[in-house]
């Protein structure tokens, strides 16, 4: 049996034939990035031809770790001549324009991720103030934003097509629903995105349309209703 093993390594049975990239995609919130994907396995691809049991695993953990857009990841050696790598990306919260026209994916941490062309962007909101690329801890406070709106339901992430933001008032949600703007400042967001569910759920049942929805008051929501044309 010693005697076959030898001979199949000598043989090359056992050398790297393909490294297996397996993405896990749990929402329509990840990251587009067949560019990303493409990089990384050209990398990994250095390791083609090695026997597959002298390889390393550590080198290809600090080569996954490099790679920002990747949030965790397990490697697994699949017999005679293959490894897999699961991974799990980060998730987009937003997407900043850029003065080029270019997107600055931005993650849970706050970190921008490489521009990307629009085409090449999650579904996520948009945010086109320039302050957001040089200013991390805003960044940071959208993102503790849109945690504290609800995941789903008449007014949630899902719905966000773009966020502004003034120092006066605070964060401005425009909704992919009717251009619906959602103004609801900066403090207590869990608390009035509740109040804005119930205003939007009267709202639809009434069948009146809505074109400002102003949260950003001490005790009551102001509504500013859509003048028929």
């Amino acid at each position: 049996m010693l005697g076959l093993g030898f001979y199949l390594d000598r043989t090359g049975f056992f050398n790297l034939t393909r490294v297996d990239l397996l993405i896990e995609q749990s929402d329509n919130q990840v990251l587009k990035m067949r560019d990303k994907i493409s990089s990384l396995q050209n990398k990994l691809e250095t390791h083609r031809g090695q026997a597959l049991y002298k390889i390393e695993l550590d080198r290809i953990k600090l080569l996954l770790s490099d790679e920002v857009w990747i949030s965790s990841y397990q490697i697994s050696r699949r017999w005679p001549s293959k490894i897999e790598v699961l991974i799990k990306p980060e998730k987009i919260y937003f997407s900043i324009l850029s003065s080029t026209g270019e997107l600055r994916p931005v993650i849970q941490t706050g970190e921008m991720l490489e521009a990307v062309k629009i085409n090449a962007s999650a579904d996520v909101p948009i945010i086109r103030q320039s302050e957001f690329l040089t200013d991390e801890e805003l960044r940071k406070r959208a993102i503790q934003l849109l945690k504290d709106v609800p995941m789903s339901g008449v007014f949630s992430r899902a719905e966000i097509s773009e966020i502004q933001y003034s120092e006066k008032e605070g964060f401005t949600l425009f909704m992919s629903r009717d251009h619906l703007r959602v103004k609801l400042g900066e403090k207590q967001v869990r608390n009035k995105s509740l109040q804005v569910v119930q205003v939007m759920q009267y709202l639809e049942n009434k069948k009146i349309q809505a074109r400002v929805i102003d949260a950003n008051l001490s005790e009551k929501v102001l509504v500013r209703l859509r003048k028929a044309p």
